[in-house]
């Protein structure tokens, strides 16, 4: 006896052909969404992991690889005095005189520039380290801006009472990581929407060694 036996003719084959396509073009398009949308959230992670090393390293201080590990760190946690100039943009630190007679030897600048970085500059005693970028950690650019960077100036802001101390110093800074450039016909809002995302990290630090 033969059995009847079942198959696919070239008809069905065919036709089939274009569902095949669709599933196929549908799965490619599924993964190279899930792909962006990782890259994007890797990179919007190490935007918040950036501003908050900066953060750190304005509230305990910067050393230079030149500058001797004696000498001692010069953060908001040690500063003496604090001087906010550059229309808030930039913080110039100094702490307890170290060296008698040598009252403007040690100090600590922070400064946000125009291109969106964080520079520090330190002078301790006879040495120093000038403009000192420790933000954001590589200049990368997308397009024609830092595909990391600071979108606001108005950084740093202190708070005395009558007697110039102590004082408290807010810190504010909204970070901006760049995915991609901006396409043609997108206007700003859609630019900002759908090609970069945007962190915004506040915090006070209490000065307590401030005497004026």
């Amino acid at each position: 006896m033969v059995k009847n036996q079942k198959g696919v003719s070239l008809v069905e084959l065919i036709a089939a052909i274009p569902l095949t396509i669709l599933v196929f073009v549908i799965l490619t398009m599924a993964v190279s969404s899930f792909v962006t949308t990782y890259k994007e959230t890797r990179l919007y992670l190490q935007l918040q992991d950036e501003l908050y090393n900066m953060v750190d390293l304005i509230r305990h201080g910067y050393i230079d690889k030149n500058i001797e590990a004696s000498e001692g760190l010069i953060g908001l946690m040690t500063a003496n005095r604090v001087e906010i100039s550059g229309g808030r943009n930039m913080m110039t630190l100094r702490p307890a005189i170290i060296a008698e007679g040598l009252p403007d030897a040690y100090k600590t600048t922070f400064y946000a520039d125009s291109d969106g970085r964080l520079l520090v500059s330190g002078q301790y005693g006879l040495n120093s380290f000038q403009e000192t970028q420790i933000f954001p950690s590589s200049n990368r650019k997308i397009g024609r801006e830092l595909q990391f960077r600071l979108i606001d100036q108005d950084v740093f802001t202190v708070t005395q009472n009558s007697t110039y101390g102590p004082i408290m110093v807010k810190l504010h800074f909204k970070g901006q990581v760049r995915f991609r450039e901006k396409e043609i016909g997108q206007n700003p809002l859609e630019d900002k929407k759908l090609n970069t995302r945007i962190v915004e990290y506040n915090t006070s630090v209490f000065v307590g060694n401030t005497k004026g």
